[in-house]
């Protein structure tokens, strides 16, 4: 059985070094982007104190998260707090874990984690200690894997080599450090033998996914590749927690459902948020708004092509891309019925309010809301699985209603449409996609909607 009491003293000493940088930022640095993809510096915190109750959960035998939707949601609303309140966060969210850790208890006891993995309820607190220093390195804020304890790295390194032994896509892989150490892994895929020598750093940033291994002296194959995520042609694709948060030039981000993979990349000189839908099932792809950059679009779209293309209303910045990517893929076009003629693409299907949009086996609910345009719609996923999402265009974002011009009229229509048709048949937890910036949910924004009408806009 590992040293539980010894990891937890690490815990507390990797939680204090944490601690002490973040007490220095303001909110420029917190809003500063994280070497992850996607994710500000607020997501990384974020991230961590959530761990922290989601551990401090699996040691009190509770499910780790209430769900994978409410996890991505609580990160993503969790990372646009003030220094302050992630600070405080982070303290009161690592003392929880470490209250609950200093219970009694049976540490040779078998846990459960996210998605039906099992161990050993004293090895918990070394994955607090992993997810501590990893994310210090990932913060991007001079702390390296360099600077990692020197016991924690030959422990992180056995760990991961642990976890790719036997994986069907790793050849047989020697891994030794400079000083001699040597570990193996992987051996599931056919082929010769792998040795890869570097420093026990550049090692564990190559398991780990933060270094691209190109440090490394590799014989007898190719550097392997190690499964954590999965590529596609064209734009970046990482499959990781899903955050929302995009940039343009930015790999997309990819969130994963039962049924539904959502693609969600930034593109143009309006930061215009673009959203493929995939049917797991079927393979056949959809996509909202082409913005902008028909290129990037058409890369992320890939050899699959797509059947349909929706676009969420009239405003150029949201089909600059359209004749473009209907040209080269053929994809039947989709628009509200009262924005298609300010749409200089021919519109195949004209939407109604409550009209139904497929995506293989995937039914969206169209949503029209007046105010921002006369004909702007809203696409509605109602996800038998899990939270419902919810494609918004310009008529929600996070903190406010769309654009409606200083017309009270517009504005009064908008908020009356949002709040009846969006607010009034969808759950707190219904995730929201912008037609800009990042995403949301109703229920982080439902508390402001008295605040929207008083202030008018």
């Amino acid at each position: 059985m590992m040293d539980h009491a010894h990891d937890l003293g690490a815990v507390r000493e990797a939680t204090d070094r944490l601690l002490g940088e973040v007490g220095k930022w303001d909110e420029a640095a917190l809003a500063e982007p994280s070497r992850l993809p996607g994710w500000s510096r607020g997501h990384v915190l974020a991230h961590l104190s959530r761990n922290a109750d989601a551990l401090g959960n699996v040691l009190r035998g509770l499910p780790m998260y209430a769900s994978s939707e409410t996890r991505d949601a609580d990160i993503a609303s969790g990372a646009t707090r003030s220094p302050a309140e992630q600070l405080a966060d982070l303290r009161e969210s690592a003392d929880g874990f470490l209250a609950v850790a200093a219970e009694p208890a049976d540490w040779s006891r078998t846990v459960t984690l996210r998605n039906g993995v099992t161990d050993s309820a004293s090895r918990v607190p070394f994955r607090r200690l992993i997810e501590l220093e990893i994310h210090h390195v990932d913060l991007d804020v001079g702390y390296e894997l360099e600077d990692l304890p020197a016991g924690f790295t030959e422990r992180e390194i056995v760990f991961l080599t642990d976890r790719f032994t036997g994986h069907p896509d790793v050849p047989a892989t020697r891994v030794t450090a400079e000083d001699g150490r040597t570990w193996t892994t992987g051996g599931g895929a056919e082929g010769p033998a792998v040795s890869v020598r570097g420093t026990a750093a550049d090692l564990l940033g190559w398991l780990a996914g933060r270094r691209d291994g190109s440090t490394l002296t590799v014989t007898g194959g190719p550097l392997p590749a190690l499964p954590r995520c999965r590529r596609t042609r064209g734009p970046r694709v990482i499959r990781m927690t899903y955050s929302g948060a995009v940039k343009v030039g930015g790999p997309a981000s990819v969130h994963e459902l039962a049924d539904l993979m959502i693609s969600k990349v930034a593109v143009g000189g309006m930061d215009n948020n673009a959203y493929l839908l995939r049917c797991r099932a079927t393979g056949e792809q959809l996509l909202i708004d082409a913005a902008a950059e028909p290129a990037t679009l058409l890369s992320l779209i890939g050899d699959d092509s797509i059947a349909s293309v929706v676009t969420t209303h009239r405003h150029g910045d949201h089909w600059q891309a359209l004749a473009e990517v209907v040209a080269a893929t053929g994809a039947r076009t989709y628009a509200g019925r009262y924005d298609a003629e300010g749409i200089p693409v021919p519109t195949d299907v004209l939407v109604e309010d409550g009209d139904t949009i497929t995506v293989g086996r995937v039914e969206l609910t169209a949503r029209h809301l007046t105010g921002h345009t006369p004909g702007s719609i809203a696409l509605v996923y109602d996800d038998p699985h899990g939270a419902p999402h919810l494609f918004t265009g310009d008529c929600l974002f996070p903190g406010g209603i769309g654009n409606t011009h200083q017309d009270p009229e517009a504005f009064a229509s908008l908020l009356n449409d949002v709040e009846t048709k969006l607010f009034g048949r969808l759950p707190d937890e219904t995730w929201v996609y912008p037609g800009h910036g990042n995403d949301t949910t109703l229920g982080a924004e439902r508390p402001h909607l008295p605040e929207w009408r008083a202030r008018g806009w």
